[in-house]
């Protein structure tokens, strides 16, 4: 959204490089209240249950699973758009990382992914996530196990 992006820009690492005919605008859209409706956080599925999770919440109040975060929003993870770095292996929303391909890389390790007809093809798509993270959960458990 508009909003996301201006707080971004306002950042003192970016507000010096804005132009001067933008920045007034930009800082405006930064600063705008939400509206009262908007205060309501959006819900998506936790990855793990399916149960209906509030975005920024990153433990499932149902089945008390930890909830990976997205590297680019902050958000929890849902298993309809997963995806890892290819360099470091931190989970991504795949939405957010693919538009990030040739722009910011992963802000984890710092990867770049250059931008050309494979690029996508460089991001893997999860589709069996709930799999997935029952293995790692078993392997930790596995591990603990042992001591």
């Amino acid at each position: 959204s508009a909003l996301r992006f201006a707080r971004i820009l306002i950042k003192p690492e970016f507000k010096d490089k804005l132009p001067a005919k933008y920045k007034s605008k930009i800082l405006k859209v930064a600063r705008k209240l939400r509206n009262p409706k908007d205060l309501t956080e959006p819900c998506t599925p936790c990855p793990y249950c399916g149960v209906e999770v509030e975005e920024s919440q990153l433990d499932c109040p149902s089945c008390k699973n930890n909830i990976p975060y997205c590297l680019f929003t902050g958000m929890h993870m849902t298993a309809n758009d997963w995806t890892y770095c290819p360099e470091c292996h931190f989970p991504a929303k795949y939405s957010e990382f693919s538009q990030a391909i040739g722009q910011s890389g992963c802000l984890m390790c710092s990867k770049t992914i250059e931008p050309s007809k494979n690029s996508v093809h460089q991001l893997i798509k999860v589709e069996n996530v709930r799999e997935m993270l029952l293995s790692d959960m078993k392997g930790k458990s596995d591990m603990t196990d042992d001591d």
